[in-house]
């Protein structure tokens, strides 16, 4: 199988190719499919995808954009997009109705397929959930195409941007993966560190509001606990690492690269609800968390319970089989998830 991967990056970062772990895990594991990567917003993109296709026998174009030109080639296409969100952007949207747009591919999708036509608060699914608690007074975007039946069946939670979010090519979550439990020294017992993101209103009062809880909980003069932020890459993993309890906000997307690294370093993780989205391996749905309400109101009380109970429940039984679970998922796993998912639309 010959496969174009037209990436859509700024043409002074040709190194930020989200799917190059997938390729290089696709090489390593099925031989026959091979990879020709070109870079698009750059000069001459369009003779150079023609290229391609005149000199080889391409079956597939993979791109992160739908393109008219990309979709004239005739070629099955698979959008393989990247917007943190488990809702779509505008201009993909518009590229579902082409007959030879087989699929789209996002990290994870919306669970309810009705949410696709509908208008979301800055395009994102969940600012809208939590803009019933933190009336902001921000209003819904345009919903944009109106996706029929099929299109909306294009539409399809599959990983691919590993690095990002899976423990698989990633150095921060091998470093906590390799660590053995009898090792973590959990002498923090509440990690809540986050950036705020107050250039988003929504999130901001999502974040702020749950650490605000927390401190004036009076837990911070009984416990060890973390809410300042760490500006330092490494030492916030090593902090995280060393708490018994992460708590895991909203970030831009539902999901965030610490849902999964706290859960490897052997910490229980307490998040919003995540019953919104759809996703493969589906660990939202599984029995990795411990949820708490959109408000955080019962945050307190539920790291009460987990402290109070951790040597008998927590310790013994969350951590190892959480852990566990989550390292099933191994990069064949991945892979062939990846290819099979390809296959079965073209």
């Amino acid at each position: 199988m010959n496969i174009i991967y037209i990436v859509n990056i700024k043409p002074n970062n040709l190194t930020d190719n989200r799917l190059f772990d997938m390729i290089q895990l696709c090489n390593k594991y099925y031989s026959k499919i091979k990879f020709h990567v070109l870079f698009n917003g750059l000069p001459g993109i369009e003779k150079k995808v023609d290229d391609v296709i005149k000199n080889n026998k391409i079956d597939l174009i993979l791109c992160n954009y739908g393109e008219g030109y990309i979709v004239k080639t005739g070629l099955p296409v698979i959008i393989i997009e990247r917007y943190d969100s488990c809702t779509l952007t505008p201009k993909n949207k518009e590229y579902l109705k082409y007959e030879n747009v087989k699929a789209l591919f996002k990290e994870y999708t919306c669970s309810d397929i009705k949410q696709n036509n509908k208008a979301q608060i800055k395009n994102r699914l969940h600012y809208t959930l939590l803009n019933s608690f933190y009336n902001t007074g921000l209003n819904k975007q345009k919903q944009g195409a109106i996706l029929s039946q099929e299109m909306i069946k294009k539409i399809r939670p599959v990983s691919w941007n590993l690095h990002q979010y899976s423990f698989i090519c990633n150095s921060a979550m091998d470093f906590a993966k390799s660590r053995e439990e009898t090792d973590l020294e959990k002498d923090i017992d509440v990690f809540f560190v986050c950036n705020p993101h107050d250039d988003h209103d929504i999130l901001y009062k999502h974040r702020t509001s749950g650490q605000l809880k927390l401190k004036e909980s009076g837990l911070c003069e009984k416990y060890n606990i973390k809410t300042d932020h760490i500006d330092n890459r490494r030492k916030y993993r090593e902090t995280a690492i060393r708490s018994k309890i992460c708590i895991c906000p909203y970030g831009l997307g539902s999901r965030i690269a610490l849902d999964q690294l706290a859960i490897l370093s052997g910490s229980i993780v307490i998040k919003p609800p995540m019953c919104h989205i759809n996703t493969t391996p589906d660990i939202y749905k599984n029995d990795f968390f411990e949820y708490v309400n959109y408000d955080w109101d019962d945050l307190i009380e539920k790291i009460k319970h987990i402290l109070s109970n951790w040597d008998c429940t927590y310790k013994k039984k969350g951590i190892e089989r959480r852990r566990e679970a989550i390292e099933k998922y191994t990069e064949k796993y991945y892979v062939d998830k990846f290819v099979d998912s390809i296959k079965s639309v073209c």
